[in-house]
Parts: structure tokens; C-alpha cells; sequence
């Protein structure tokens, strides 16, 4: 008989929308994991797996993670409109197929890989849990997995077939049945609470096995089900030459003001890539260097120095912030524009964040439908990727199903990590621990670039390096100059109280006639210095005095900046105010003002807004100043917004100086000095030992949400109102569909007009957190926004009664007023 014959031959299903049979879903779902693990490169050294054996492992987990879905009572529902819940249950297929395969494995492997086998099968379509959790089973799920066995039963002689195709064994099903009787006697189900559970510690790097094995099930079932027997056409043996960068640089700052502080960084950056050429052979590089030093285009062409030399699959650059994200993809669009690749098929460059659009090829999207698109973007099919840390680490730390599809993408890949200084100073163990596994297992080239290194235990990596330092490369004279940017005057043993005390402190600087920077904790704080700068008279034209915070809209604050770097060209002077924000990649240069007590690490990246490559006629200056004042009646220090120790260590450093140049921070190492006083969690160690993915996940967050958080549209022109009527029609769709069959496919048609749109949405929304001093007024504080504003997926419509054109959302006062005991 031949295949075709022999496949006809099978009557079972595992998916409809056409239907698709059972044997050839597995078939192809072990095709499309072997094809993508013979892709990766995995380095078996490091593992207590031998490569053939994990390649049987992988054999047995795909063949037998749709087992049940041989059961009767799964092929009636694939048909049913309706079915009751009785007949939803028993058509579950994760657990009695976990088992199976469970059964499978024990007769290769011992108990240990069993269970990965056991966990990734029964998990497959749900999160992943800590590992005792994944394995514990009760009577209820016990009874229901014999239930269900007795609805395969009718389908044996299938199964038996399905089962000697693929892994050569005889009477399964009935050997199976065996094995369930002797697991679970009937007159021992109520005692066997935990049946299973691997009660013995994993072993080293246990963890990635699993990962690896989780991965690559999860990506090719998802793959197969989408894409049925169509190719992903990727795009291989990307060629380009790394000479080409030094070309573009020539070109793109060709049209560019020159600045004092070029010089010096075009020697930093030859000095780093001829030092490159004799150290390719390491696997993790460190780079220090400063804020302005011009880190983007010394890493994409280290990453493709080493693309030429290694051929890896993808280059991931992750930055912190969406700003930064978008200003680096800019640069490489227009270098590989420059270098004669095609920029705009995102299989080649992908810029993935939070508010990514769909994934576009070049000639159109004919080829792909909505779950297609979806599935690429999802999984970073991409040569070049520009992402956020919150994208890849949350890819390897997190225990979602959706993130984990990526997980075996970012084997044998170039990963370079910018101002990794940003990332949570307490998970700096664990970002060590995924340098090593990274570069040793997954056999990444990882290069780590940052103005210092807090706390990363390079002693714990076994192949790394890192390049000389600033004061190895240049000479006495050029340090002086690149940090001679600013200087500090420390005057944190006074509080400035938002009244006459801190306006006092501001008319002094009005009186140097100098371009200010007001850097402020808060956007309360911030919207008081406007208004009392708007209702003064002094030398500064109104017109010049801008203001940039969050409650501002994203449009609103471009312009802004523009118009401040317009102003610093013409040499108009201005005045800025603004919140943290300003240290998210606003690349605009002033000169004097203050700073409001914060963290030191984000003092210094926002000093870096002044006199920025050493442009201006003098150093810029600010002072370090305490900013308090009354919230109902209790005095609200603004430096409480961060944590405590963090200032406690920043006012210990400060407390030793009255002043402070840029040269004296980086001579003394103060922010080393900083970021080595902070606390590391090592806890993540235990949790890899156990396979405890709930703890991991759960102590790795990059971002602390707030308890309350609204998102606000704010309608500024015409084009804002269309978009707001585009929003309110998907609203509308919505709302209609029902929960059919056809339910997900038409949300997912919903999703994928949003997505076309997101981009610019983005551009006029205003997100404000709430922080509320008593947690059981929360449902008031949210129906007072619900019942207040219109809304539509989501997102409220604002209304002239919280917007301000110049100060933005002001919807903080709007709920305070209504609303006792509410902070933001």
C-alpha cells in the first residue's frame, strides 16, 4: 500500500477548518520540531541528556500529545455546536495523553525524563505551573482520565496502527489499559491524591531540557495548526558585509552638525572593533562605556562581524524603553536600506514592542492569514530583531505558553544587551544566570554594553571578556574633555516645599539666562513649576517654556521636542520641565536648572541631557534638591515614589561631596559603588533546581504595575477623532459576536484591525496610574472613570473637562475630587 493509500486509510481527526487527520497532525508536528531542532544549536555538553537520547524524547512527547483526541468523545464535539459540559470534559485530551506518554517514556528513560515528558504533554495547550504542581493529580482527574480511556477503546485498532507507524510498538492501546489498571486499582483511587509526583531534586540545567522540549512541541503543533502543509517562507543566508557600516556612518553623519566629543567617539569605536578581532572567540563581551558615547552602530557592526565569521541565525538588540526601540530601529532600517536589504519584509527586520503593527512582507500579506501573521510575530521570525527586555527575558523567565513558543528561537542567535543598568538591580543574579545558559547551552554570542556593570558576576561565566575601559583608550587630555559635560552641586539637606521656598530656588536659575531642565519626580510637581514659570514674567519668551510629562500626549511631547531641538539650534533660550521621562531616549541638550532627589543611576542618565556632547559654551550645571509637599493634610516627600533603599544609598554617596563633576563619578565609580550596595535575589537558583516556574515568574518582574492604571484617548485633531470613531466601531463588532465556534476567529479579525491602527492610537493615549491608599475602595475608583467617560476596547475617551492642552490628562484632580484617599 502506498502512503497516500495507507493515510486515507485513517478516519480520526484532530482539527477541523478543513479537517485535518490525527496521524498526519503528528506526522507533521514531529516534522516541523525535528526541522526546527536541527536548526538550533544546542550544546549537549552542559546537559545530562546525550543529543540522540533528547531527540527520542522529543519523538515521544509529539507522537504522544494528541493521544487523546483518539477518544470517541473528542471526534463528536470536533462536530457539536453546543456541546454540554459533561461532554466538554470528557473530550479533554492533555492529561489521559500526558499519562500516555508518560507510559511510553518509562519504558526508554527513568522516572525523571518520564515526567518532562508527562509535563509537557499535559501542559501543552495550558501555562506552566512550579513542577510538584504539574504532577499532582487528584481522584476527580483520575476518574475522569479512565472515563475517557474507555471512549479510546472503541478507536484501537486505529491507535494501535497510528502507534506501530510512529514508534514501532504492538497493541498499545490494550497495554496501556493495562498499565491504568495497575496505576489506579479501583478500590485505591480515593487515597491516590498525589499519584505523581518526581519527589527527588532535577538535576544541573534540568531546567533547559524541559524548556528546550516545552519549546519546540508548542511551537510546531501551534505552526501545524495554523499553517497545515504550508511553508513559512523565511528567508535564508542573509549575506551582507560589515565593512558597509563604516560607509553609512561616513553618509548618515555626513549632513549632521559636528560636535566637539565626534572625534573621541569615532576612536572609541575603531579602538573597540580592531580589539573585537582578537577576542571573536569568547562567547559573552562586557563594553562600558558612557551615556552619548555612541553605543548603536559599534553593536550592530560587532553583531555583524560576528554574523559574517558564525553565520547565527538572528541578531536581537533589546533596549528598555519603547522610545529607545523605535530611535534604534530607526538606525538599522536605514542601514540595511543603505547596505541594499530590504527593510520593510519583516522577516528580515522585525521592531517588536508592546505596540508592534502586524508582520508585513515585502510584495504583501496576500500569502499569510490573520493567526499566520500573528504566529511570526509572536515567535520573532526574524533575522534582525529590535525588541524590549520585557520580549526576550520574558520569553525564557516567564511561564506563559504564548512567550515560550520563542524560547528555541534565540539558540545560536547574536543577542546585544544596551543600558542593562535599567534593568531591576535585584534581578541581576538572575540575568547572569541567562548570560550563562545562553552562551553555554544555547551557544549565543552575547555582547552587554552599559555606562557599568551592576552586579553581574562575570566570574561565573566561563568564556567571557570584557574590552577596555574609557581611560585605557583615551588620553588624559581627551577624558577631560568627554567628561567635562556637567557638573553637580549637592543641596539635599534642605527641603524646597512647593510654595515660596522652591519658587525662590527657581527665579535664581531664571536669573543665569540659561537653557533649564527642571527635572522633577512627580507630574503634580511638574504641572506647579509650569504654571508658576507661565504666570511670572521673566526673561524667557512663554512661548519657549515646554513642558514633558506622561500625562502628555505622545504626539503633544514630539513636537515638543522637536521644537526644543529647533530652539537649541537657533540658540533661543528655553526652559524645560519635566518628569523622569526625559531620560527614555530624549536626545535634547540644556544647561542648567535642577534635579530633583531620585535614584543616582537616574540622576546621572538625566545630568546626560546636559550639555550633551559638549556643545554649549560653558558645562551644565544643576543642583540636587529635596521637593516636598501637603497631600491631605501629611507632608508627601517627592522622592518617595521610589524605593527606599535605593535613595537611602544615593543620599550616602552624595552626602560625601558638595560638588560633583562627571569626571569625579566615573573616577570615583560611583554608580559601581551604587549598584554593588543592592540587594541580589539568588532565590532563582531553588527555583530552577525544582522546575518551580510559578516562582520564577512570579519574582521576575521587570515592571511593577500599578494597583490602578486607566488608559485615556485624548481626541486632539481630526485625525484623533477618526481613529477614536475606528476604535468605537471595533467596539461595536465586538460586542456582537457570539460565543460560537466561530468566536475566537472572528476576536482574532477584531485583533488584527486593531493592530493595523495601534501605532497610531498610541500616539494619543495617555495612560495614568493610581496608587490608592485603601485597596477596598478600589471597584469606587473605577466606577468613577467608568461611569464618567465613554469608551471603547479598553480605553477611555477624555474629555475637555481632564485634558489641558498644555498640561495633558489632568484626570488625577477630576477622581481626587471625587474620591477620598487616592495618590498618582
Amino acid at each position: 500500500m502506498n502512503k497516500t493509500d495507507f493515510i486515507s486509510s485513517f478516519k480520526l481527526i484532530s482539527h477541523t477548518e478543513p479537517n485535518r487527520k490525527l496521524i498526519v497532525h503528528l506526522e507533521e508536528v514531529y516534522q516541523k520540531a525535528k526541522k526546527r531542532f536541527d536548526e538550533i544549536d544546542i550544546n549537549f555538553e552542559y546537559l545530562n541528556i546525550l543529543k540522540d537520547e533528547f531527540e527520542e524524547l522529543l519523538k515521544i512527547v509529539i507522537f504522544c500529545h494528541d493521544f487523546g483526541k483518539a477518544s470517541i468523545y473528542f471526534q463528536e464535539k470536533l462536530f457539536k455546536e453546543n456541546p454540554t459540559y459533561e461532554e466538554k470534559k470528557l473530550s479533554e485530551h492533555g492529561l489521559i495523553s500526558a499519562f500516555f506518554g508518560y507510559f511510553i517514556a518509562k519504558e526508554k528513560f527513568d522516572e525523571r525524563l518520564a515526567s518532562f515528558v508527562f509535563m509537557a504533554i499535559r501542559y501543552h495547550h495550558l501555562n506552566l505551573d512550579n513542577a510538584e504542581s504539574m504532577q499532582k493529580i487528584d481522584e476527580i482527574e483520575i476518574e475522569k482520565v479512565l472515563d475517557i480511556y474507555e471512549g479510546i477503546k472503541p478507536n484501537a485498532n486505529e491507535i494501535d496502527k497510528i502507534y506501530n507507524y510512529f514508534l514501532g510498538v504492538e497493541n498499545i492501546t490494550e497495554k496501556f489499559g493495562e498499565f491504568l489498571e495497575t496505576e489506579f486499582p479501583e478500590d485505591e483511587i480515593e487515597y491516590l491524591i498525589m499519584y505523581f509526583w518526581y519527589k527527588k531534586d532535577y538535576q544541573d540545567n534540568d531546567i533547559f531540557i524541559f524548556m528546550i522540549l516545552f519549546s519546540l512541541l508548542i511551537y510546531a503543533d501551534k505552526q501545524d495548526a495554523i499553517f497545515r502543509d504550508k511553508e513559512i517562507l523565511s528567508i535564508e543566508n542573509l549575506e551582507y558585509n560589515s565593512s558597509k557600516v563604516e560607509d553609512f556612518k561616513s553618509a548618515y553623519f555626513a549632513n549632521k552638525d559636528m560636535t566637539p566629543l565626534d572625534k573621541t567617539r569615532e576612536k572609541l569605536y575603531q579602538a573597540i572593533v580592531s580589539e573585537f578581532e582578537n577576542a571573536k572567540d569568547k562567547n559573552v563581551f562586557f563594553i562600558k562605556l558612557p551615556t552619548g558615547a555612541g553605543k548603536t552602530l559599534l553593536l550592530y557592526k560587532l553583531a555583524m562581524m560576528i554574523q559574517q565569521n558564525e553565520k547565527k541565525r538572528r541578531v536581537f538588540y533589546l533596549l528598555p524603553f519603547i522610545t529607545l526601540i523605535e530611535q534604534n530601529a530607526n538606525i538599522l532600517k536605514q542601514l540595511l536600506d543603505f547596505m541594499g536589504i530590504d527593510s520593510e519584509d519583516n522577516r528580515i527586520f522585525l521592531e517588536k514592542h508592546s505596540l508592534s503593527g502586524e508582520f508585513e512582507l515585502s510584495g504583501g500579506n496576500d500569502e499569510y492569514d490573520i493567526d499566520a501573521k500573528q504566529f511570526l510575530l509572536d515567535t520573532l521570525e526574524s533575522h534582525f530583531i529590535v525588541t524590549s527586555f520585557h520580549q526576550l527575558f520574558y520569553g525564557v523567565f516567564k511561564r506563559k505558553n504564548a512567550l515560550l513558543k520563542r524560547f528555541n528561537q534565540f539558540s545560536n542567535s547574536v543577542i546585544l544587551i544596551d543600558e542593562v543598568q535599567l534593568i531591576p538591580l535585584e534581578h541581576m543574579y538572575v540575568i547572569t544566570q541567562f548570560l550563562k545558559f545562553m552562551s553555554e547551552i544555547f551557544n549565543c554570542k552575547i555582547i552587554v554594553a552599559s555606562a557599568t556593570f551592576p552586579n553581574i558576576k562575570q566570574e561565573i561565566l566561563r568564556n567571557s571578556y570584557s574590552f577596555r575601559e574609557i581611560d585605557e583608550i583615551l588620553t588624559e587630555d581627551e577624558i577631560n574633555k568627554f567628561f567635562n559635560r556637567y557638573e553637580i552641586k549637592i543641596d539635599i539637606s534642605n527641603t524646597y516645599y512647593i510654595d515660596e521656598t522652591l519658587y525662590k530656588k527657581i527665579d535664581e536659575k531664571l536669573k543665569t539666562n540659561r537653557d533649564l531642565l527642571f527635572r522633577v519626580n512627580t507630574v503634580n510637581t511638574a504641572n506647579n513649576i509650569y504654571e508658576y514659570l507661565q504666570n511670572i514674567d521673566s526673561a524667557y519668551d512663554k512661548t519657549n517654556i515646554f513642558l514633558l510629562t506622561s500625562a502628555v500626549a505622545p504626539m503633544v511631547r514630539k513636537c515638543i521636542i522637536k521644537k526644543i531641538k529647533r530652539n537649541s539650534k537657533r540658540g533661543v533660550k528655553q526652559i524645560v520641565v519635566a518628569t523622569q521621562l526625559i531620560q527614555a531616549g530624549v536626545d535634547i541638550s540644556l544647561e542648567d536648572g535642577f534635579e530633583e532627589l531620585a535614584p543616582l543611576d537616574l540622576i546621572v542618565q538625566s545630568m546626560g541631557r546636559r550639555n550633551r556632547s559638549a556643545e554649549k559654551e560653558g558645562i551644565g550645571k544643576a543642583d540636587i534638591i529635596k521637593i516636598a509637599r501637603e497631600v491631605n493634610g501629611k507632608e508627601f516627600v517627592g522622592y518617595k515614589i521610589y524605593n527606599d533603599f535605593d535613595i537611602k544609598q544615593t543620599v550616602e554617596i552624595l552626602n560625601n561631596y558638595q560638588t560633583l563633576s562627571e569626571k569625579e563619578i566615573y573616577k570615583y565609580r560611583l554608580l559601581d559603588e551604587y549598584y554593588n550596595a543592592q540587594i541580589n535575589k539568588q532565590t532563582i537558583d531553588i527555583h530552577f533546581k525544582k522546575l518551580n516556574f510559578k516562582d520564577i515568574d512570579e519574582e521576575f518582574v521587570l515592571i511593577k504595575e500599578a494597583p490602578l492604571s486607566f488608559s485615556f484617548f485624548i481626541p486632539l485633531n481630526h485625525k484623533a477623532k477618526k481613529l477614536w470613531d475606528k476604535l468605537v466601531e471595533l467596539d461595536i463588532q465586538k460586542r456582537k459576536i457570539k460565543k460560537d465556534k466561530f468566536f475566537w476567529k472572528n476576536m482574532k479579525e477584531i485583533e488584527s484591525e486593531y493592530s493595523k491602527i495601534k501605532k497610531d492610537i498610541r500616539l494619543y493615549i495617555v495612560n495614568q496610574n493610581f496608587y490608592p491608599w485603601n485597596d477596598s475602595k478600589k471597584e469606587q475608583y473605577k466606577n468613577t472613570i467608568s461611569e464618567n467617560f465613554e469608551s471603547a476596547l479598553g480605553i477611555y475617551l477624555a474629555t475637555e473637562e481632564v485634558f489641558d492642552k498644555e498640561k495633558g490628562l489632568q484626570l488625577a484632580q477630576y477622581v481626587k475630587d471625587k474620591v477620598e484617599g487616592l495618590f498618582w
